[in-house]
């Protein structure tokens, strides 16, 4: 770019006067006129590093610093095409591959089943009690400590509770299905509304347990494991032996 060029001329214009004068005013002083120049180059400092510091200071130095590297990449470019090309395809697959992986775990893991994912928090118990400082360890909350928490509240709308578990299904000992053992607006907080056949829990089912336990299925269960069996509403089935 020719202003760019200019600009260089300039300084270097300058930067030799300034060494000109330097040299006449030791001159002045009685030194012969090569002593006095390499006394006032001595003064001055290093040329170069001026020049870089002075470049630096100037507003659009990065606009001239994105200009040479365009350049020089584009040389280069042109010099090895072949390689250019390998590097090129190599950024553009890392790229894809970072925002098909990042957009997958989003979706299946961050996001997933969410109805408001902006407004949607987890909350995780820990306990600090009789611990070193720094070193807490997972904490469990009873049923007691669920319901207080749900009451008491002022900056969450609702919340639920869950639990892992795993189980035999209908004494077939060689699969162990997971299973969550949830509170009653579980679903209701994660936005779930869409079935594919039959109901939600009623309240009066998850006030306390009853003599059977209500069970919603997945419904890759469902098909996998009853072959997507129209009539599973209602059904009784055996989960860690219980019905």
């Amino acid at each position: 770019m020719k202003w760019f060029g200019r600009r260089d001329d300039d300084l270097q214009e300058e930067i030799r006067e300034h060494i000109a004068m330097g040299t006449r005013e030791n001159m002045e002083r009685g030194m012969p006129p090569e002593e006095a120049r390499r006394a006032a180059q001595r003064t001055f400092g290093n040329v170069g590093v001026t020049r870089e510091r002075v470049r630096e200071a100037r507003p659009l130095h990065w606009l001239e610093t994105l200009w040479q590297d365009a350049r020089y990449g584009s040389r280069q470019i042109r010099r090895r095409p072949m390689l250019a090309a390998v590097v090129v395809a190599t950024m553009a697959f890392g790229v894809g591959l970072n925002t098909g992986i990042f957009t997958l775990i989003n979706a299946e893991l961050l996001r997933s089943g969410v109805e408001d994912p902006d407004s949607f928090v987890r909350v995780h118990p820990v306990y600090t009690g009789d611990v070193p400082l720094g070193n807490p360890r997972s904490g469990r909350v009873s049923r007691e400590d669920y319901l207080a928490c749900r009451e008491a509240t002022q900056t969450i709308r609702d919340l639920a509770a869950w639990h892992s578990r795993g189980g035999i299904l209908d004494h077939d000992d060689t699969v162990r299905v997971p299973a969550l053992e949830v509170s009653c607006n579980y679903f209701a907080v994660y936005g779930a509304r869409q079935l594919v056949l039959g109901r939600l829990f009623l309240e009066e089912e998850c006030a306390s347990r009853g003599p059977q336990e209500v069970t919603v299925l997945s419904e890759g269960l469902w098909r996998d494991r009853y072959a997507a069996a129209p009539n599973i509403v209602g059904r009784v089935v055996q989960f860690d032996r219980g019905p």
